[in-house]
């Protein structure tokens, strides 16, 4: 029996045309990290890990002085196999490729494209400490001005990898607040005739569904550093109001635990913002102890704080408890890398196959074909395989909004 779709390599290509263009997290993100896997199939779950940059505090004076060389690393796992399926029958065969790309294979790609972009967005909002704003409360003139300076002050290089993505909501609060401060024509002719901010304060902006909402946990009371000289990736508080809960995603800052430079270890003057990474139950008696990132470093190379917190500094929840909230995201292009890597081809009854090349610079798509027998109908498979990795999410902002 002739297969269905006269040629299943255009027919994969088309679909790489869909998905591509409506992927705009996974577009933005790092994606050097894919060849690291190989060219042989890998099952679910594999990991390679990613040195991350060494630092240095450096010496004065002509005494030598050896610093400790540390390879730090960070996982990329794949995680996610995904794809859509649909038959297609004798009666349909007539069709050409421009029907069959509007019947099925944009519906199909765009939902594929949809869930990359959510899961990533979400593992961003959730891995990223930096935040503007409040929970809840709508976005203000100085909101996108703010994320700039935090990124600035994290060291995201001033090029044009930094991007912006926010929810359709947020992008029309925002351009009613800052519309009198842009004056570039072909931008401000684009805000007017399609809705869109473009590119403006140093920003590729991208308007998109896929960001999540969240909700603050379910906190109160006046919350506290429970012991002295705390460093590390776990916090002791205490004061919260007695069996809460605190929620991943929730964030917070400590009075006199300041922000500093990466090389010169000098304070910013801006506090240092904490995520809570893990959900966690508060005590019967208002304590807790609370996974967070990043992990507090008061000294060393890798110093990321002015000092470690005070015993009974109290400490600011960012937003109050049990508060829905959308969010937007700033980051550059370096904080988060995506990989896909390709699927085994299966052999035996499968009629035509076909996959991207991996080597190919694009996403690799996995395509089968088998027909059907007894319902006289075409079976049309496409899968992609992909994970997610944090490399530097210092160098992103969550947007807090309503």
């Amino acid at each position: 029996m002739p297969n269905a779709f006269q040629n299943i390599r255009l027919v994969t290509y088309e679909t790489l045309d869909i998905l591509q263009p409506n992927m705009a997290f996974g577009n933005a993100v790092d994606k050097s990290y894919a060849s690291d896997f190989g060219d042989e199939s890998y099952q679910v779950g594999d990991t390679i890990y990613i040195r991350l940059s060494q630092q240095f505090l450096g010496r004065s004076g002509p005494a030598i002085s050896l610093e400790n060389l540390s390879d730090r690393t960070t996982p990329l796992t794949i995680t996610t196999q995904y794809g859509v399926d649909f038959a297609i029958t004798s009666k349909e065969r007539a069709l050409n490729i421009e029907n069959l790309r509007d019947r099925y294979l944009k519906p199909g790609f765009v939902t594929v494209a949809s869930k990359v972009d959510r899961d990533g967005l979400l593992m961003a909002v959730l891995t990223t400490p930096n935040f503007v704003g409040t929970p809840g409360t709508v976005p203000t003139d100085d909101t996108i001005r703010n994320a700039t300076v935090i990124l600035d002050e994290n060291d995201a290089p001033t090029d044009a990898d930094r991007w912006l993505m926010i929810p359709s909501k947020m992008e029309a609060q925002i351009l009613t607040a800052t519309k009198v401060q842009f004056n570039d024509q072909a931008e401000l002719g684009r805000q007017y005739m399609r809705g869109r901010m473009g590119t403006a304060l140093g920003y590729d902006w991208v308007m998109t569904q896929n960001l999540p909402r969240l909700t603050t946990g379910n906190y109160g009371g006046t919350p506290a550093i429970a012991g002295a000289g705390q460093t590390g990736s776990t916090l002791n508080l205490s004061g919260f109001t007695a069996s809460g809960t605190l929620n991943a995603g929730d964030r917070f800052t400590i009075p006199g635990v300041f922000n500093v430079e990466n090389v010169g270890k000098v304070s910013t003057g801006t506090l240092k913002q904490f995520l809570v990474t893990t959900a966690a139950s508060i005590s019967g008696t208002g304590t807790v102890s609370a996974a967070i990132s990043p992990a507090i470093v008061a000294t060393g190379q890798y110093q990321n704080v002015s000092n470690a917190p005070a015993s009974g500094a109290l400490v600011t929840m960012i937003g109050a408890g049990n508060v829905s909230y959308g969010v937007g995201l700033a980051f550059h292009r370096t904080a988060f890398t995506l990989a896909f890597v390709p699927l085994n081809m299966p052999s035996g009854s499968v009629d035509t196959k076909f996959q991207i090349p991996s080597d190919s610079g694009q996403v690799p798509i996995r395509a089968l074909s088998q027909y059907q027998i007894a319902t006289d109908q075409e079976i049309f498979r496409t899968d992609v395989l992909y994970g997610y990795g944090v490399l530097e999410p210092a160098k992103a902002v969550v947007i807090y909004g309503n």
